[in-house]
């Protein structure tokens, strides 16, 4: 039996941070993660991910067992810091679009965003051990929601949907399979949360991701199968599959879909931004994450006003670069050239 350690979260809790984090990805605006139409090559390219995932996750999983990180260096510190902030403002960028467009169209995305952002302060101020216990409930929930959308989608779904069959060339294909492996902060998040967990990270780690990625391949299934051809024409093809699963004529389970993406948008950015702040060593935690709290809504800002929907196809290519950078290259560095055994971080 574990016992219990203040600041630290349990093996179970981790595991339901990831779980969540890897799926809110998904249901974010589809051209912003994948590029060519929507069809079964979605969610092929997306199994396939899911190993790619995994092997790339290697160096930062070799890190955490021999107690090494590149974050434990002033200056990559500084660099995982924006990283951080970069997806903070991301995640919280692409909701307020899909809250603009399909929640409220009247409302500006500036609102939603401060709005967010007040509540990601918050739940970043907390801590981590708050964050894990809302982790469980979320990711107990979550799963829940998902498995009662596929049951009730299931007399929508027809096979025949499924034709014809992979429509987008051999190169759309492989840069669906590298966008899905890349879209993954998870490794970087594994570097930070394996000293706040209360035993071992690294099951947790591959279990939460392994299950995320299941679900989110039978959703993105379901979405051919029950959407066909017209899943092509959705920004949020999920949230429609979510609206096609329906008790009855006057009931729809899309409220499920925007409730839960809610949850797990504050989850996801508030575990980013706590993370963010364990980077810092000076100043108090409420000054660290309030000011990491303000740069990350200006970023929001700053993508929403300056970049607009650019942002879509700019974040392609910056979330594969960083992935890169951040998840492989600096974890393989420190592996090579970093001989010292259980370093201390010096930020």
């Amino acid at each position: 039996m574990i016992d219990a350690k203040r600041g630290k979260i349990s093996p179970r809790q981790l595991f339901c941070i990831f779980f969540v984090s890897r799926i809110v990805v998904s249901l974010t605006y589809v051209q912003s993660v994948s590029v060519g139409k929507f069809d079964t090559d979605v969610p092929i390219s997306f199994a396939l991910s899911m190993p790619l995932t995994f092997l790339m996750s290697v160096p930062a999983v070799l890190c955490v067992k021999k107690k090494k990180s590149p974050q434990f260096s002033s200056a990559l510190g500084i660099a995982y810091l924006l990283y951080f902030l970069f997806f903070s403002s991301l995640t919280v960028e692409r909701f307020a679009y899909f809250a603009t467009t399909k929640m409220n169209p009247e409302s500006p995305m500036l609102m939603f965003i401060i709005l967010a952002f007040v509540a990601v302060c918050y739940g970043a101020y907390l801590g981590i051990e708050p964050l894990g216990r809302f982790a469980s409930l979320c990711g107990t929930l979550l799963a829940v929601v998902i498995a009662v959308v596929l049951i009730f989608n299931i007399k929508n779904f027809d096979f025949v949907n499924f034709f014809p069959m992979m429509q987008n060339d051999t190169k759309h294909f492989l840069m669906n399979c590298a966008l899905f492996t890349c879209n993954c902060i998870e490794p970087i998040l594994l570097l930070t949360l394996s000293d706040k967990t209360n035993g071992d990270s690294i099951k947790p780690y591959f279990s939460g991701l392994g299950c995320a990625y299941a679900g989110v391949f039978l959703l993105l299934l379901f979405c051919s199968g029950v959407l066909g051809n017209s899943a092509d024409l959705q920004s949020f093809p999920i949230y429609t599959l979510f609206q096609m699963a329906s008790v009855n004529d006057m009931s729809r389970l899309d409220i499920l879909h925007t409730s839960f993406w809610i949850f797990a948008v504050f989850l996801k950015t508030a575990v980013m931004l706590f993370c963010a702040s364990t980077l810092i060593k000076k100043y108090s935690h409420k000054t660290k994450v309030l000011v990491l709290s303000g740069v990350s809504l200006l970023g929001s800002v700053f993508f929403d006003k300056v970049l607009g929907m650019r942002i879509a196809e700019v974040s392609k290519y910056l979330t594969v670069g960083m992935f890169l950078a951040f998840a492989v290259v600096a974890p393989l560095c420190i592996l090579i050239f970093d001989r010292r055994e259980n370093v201390e971080k010096n930020i």
